[in-house]
């Protein structure tokens, strides 16, 4: 979804008292966070989530609601909530293609304290090249295609070191949904 829907949709969710602001551990901004009736919700959204990836597979990926930037963003915020730790800042630059010209680079810049976003060159040595057709990073973040197997058939470049490039499925986080996505897609009738 755009990075304005996105945000409708969680002012509409703080209005009906789902989410709520919090001050951001990680950074000095905000984050959200369930409420009690949020938290008692999650179970029902849990099983919609699990079946429109199984069921309605085809709508999630269709252009209109794939995004970079909240792809870029979930890995961010994945990363910050597994507190995974560098010894020292580590740089990786991503290339995609099947975007507007604006949303082609972006670079995740791991730091021991943090890690953040660019959409601009940050001016430090890149560890790691990651090109694909954005199309091939959400199916993979959805689990509908593997690390290996878009390596395999070369929709997926990784260029670095060895190490940096087995690093890379370890921090290149899966989607809460995508055990399901790595089921066979089903059809609904009729469709």
């Amino acid at each position: 979804m755009s990075t304005a829907l996105l945000s409708n949709r969680l002012k509409e969710l703080e209005y009906s008292k789902i989410i709520e602001q919090v001050p951001s551990p990680h950074t000095r901004g905000k984050a959200y966070r369930l409420t009690e009736a949020g938290q008692e919700l999650f179970a029902v959204l849990d099983q919609m989530g699990t079946w429109a990836q199984r069921w309605l597979r085809r709508d999630i990926t269709s252009d209109e609601n794939l995004d970079p930037d909240i792809l870029m963003w979930e890995l961010r915020q994945v990363s910050l909530m597994a507190e995974r730790k560098v010894e020292s800042r580590r740089v990786v630059q991503f290339q995609l293609s099947g975007v507007p010209v604006e949303k082609r680079s972006y670079w995740l810049v791991f730091e021991p304290e943090d890690t953040d976003i660019c959409v601009r060159d940050p001016g430090h040595e890149v560890d790691l090249w990651i090109t694909a057709h954005f199309r091939t990073l959400i199916e993979i973040w959805l689990g509908h295609k593997t690390i290996a197997g878009a390596r395999r058939d070369e929709s997926l470049r990784l260029e670095g070191n060895r190490a940096e490039i087995k690093a890379f499925t370890d921090w290149f986080a899966l989607s809460h949904f995508a055990k399901a996505g790595a089921e066979p897609a089903r059809q609904l009738p009729g469709a």
